[in-house]
């Protein structure tokens, strides 16, 4: 004997949508412990040393995800980005 579609096996369970404790307190740690400052500055100096990862990271959470997704092989970078835009002071 199964259980019906769309009905829990454990009623009394955790509720739909309830948060882990663990993964609310680790928020709440990193909230009061990362300057975001030092760490946008961090991955700008990444980017700029060449890292691909600290560049999209920059350019998706700066800019938004780009609509269509074009391969990173194609795409040609200068050596070092002058754009004012980035510094963080």
């Amino acid at each position: 004997m199964g259980f019906q579609k769309g009905v829990s096996g454990n009623p009394l369970g955790r509720p739909v949508g309830s948060k882990n404790k663990s993964s609310i307190e680790l928020k709440s740690f990193i909230q009061g412990q990362v300057d975001l400052k030092w760490l946008v500055g961090k991955l700008q100096d990444l980017a700029e040393e060449g890292d691909l990862v600290a560049l999209r990271l920059l350019l998706e959470y700066g800019y938004g995800k780009p609509l269509s997704v074009q391969d990173v092989k194609t795409v040609e970078l200068d050596e070092k980005f002058e754009s004012p835009e980035w510094k963080i002071g």
